[in-house]
């Protein structure tokens, strides 16, 4: 049995997305007015390995990276990411939805990678982290989130030939 995710690339608000998954992720944004750049920029992270990130959110405190990937998607190239270049980065696994997502970040004192996770809630959070400061607190109104999740899952897409 192949476990492997299909990829289908995806066209939303005039960008042809590598995937679908990603696709629901600019929705998810869009709806919630915040502002997206795809694949902004491609990092050079040494040994031959490139990196591009999927997401930049430039508006969102002082602008993060993130990636996305299916459940029990691949993130070792986002840790190795923040590890080379100092720069956080959300990690989106999964379509959006209320879960928990994480920040990956590194402290330059002694250049560890701290994993922070919140429960139960989307956050957003900015480089300099305060614990009391979720998602929610950032775009007010449940009512505004959950339409911007049922949108993301529930877009139909056209499909490119």
């Amino acid at each position: 049995m192949n476990n492997e995710f299909k990829v289908i690339p995806t066209y939303f608000n005039g960008v042809q997305f590598r995937s679908r998954l990603e696709a629901r992720w600019a929705v998810f944004f869009r709806t919630l007015h915040i502002n997206y750049e795809w694949e902004p920029e491609s990092f050079d992270l040494g040994n031959g390995i490139c990196y591009i990130p999927d997401f930049y959110l430039p508006k969102y405190n002082g602008g993060i990276y993130c990636e996305v990937k299916p459940h029990d998607g691949d993130f070792r190239k986002s840790w190795f990411f923040t590890e080379k270049t100092g720069n956080p980065i959300l990690l989106c696994e999964g379509q959006p939805e209320r879960n928990s997502y994480v920040l990956l970040e590194r402290f330059p004192a002694n250049g560890l990678i701290l994993q922070r996770v919140k429960h139960r809630r989307i956050h957003i959070l900015p480089k300099m982290w305060d614990p009391s400061l979720s998602f929610e607190d950032l775009i007010p109104g449940l009512d505004k989130r959950n339409y911007a999740i049922q949108r993301a899952q529930n877009e139909r897409f056209g499909i490119f030939a």
